[in-house]
């Protein structure tokens, strides 16, 4: 009976080790959604930068 008992806390070790896991795949997955809405959001704010360069190059060339 005692491999009973052995085989029980292996048991209970892999599926703490299971869930450890999961729950750091769940904290990498936000982590990643995270920076991917960053990336857009800069490359949103890039273009918006960009756009304004244009509008100001052409009101200073209208100004002289």
């Amino acid at each position: 009976m005692r491999s009973c008992g052995r085989l029980d806390a292996v048991v209970e070790r892999q599926a703490s080790s299971e869930i450890r896991v999961a729950t750091e795949l769940v904290a990498v997955r936000d982590t990643v959604q995270t920076l991917v809405d960053l990336f857009r959001a800069d490359r949103t704010l890039r273009g918006d930068a960009a756009d304004l360069k244009e509008r100001v190059t052409v009101l200073e060339r209208k100004t002289g």
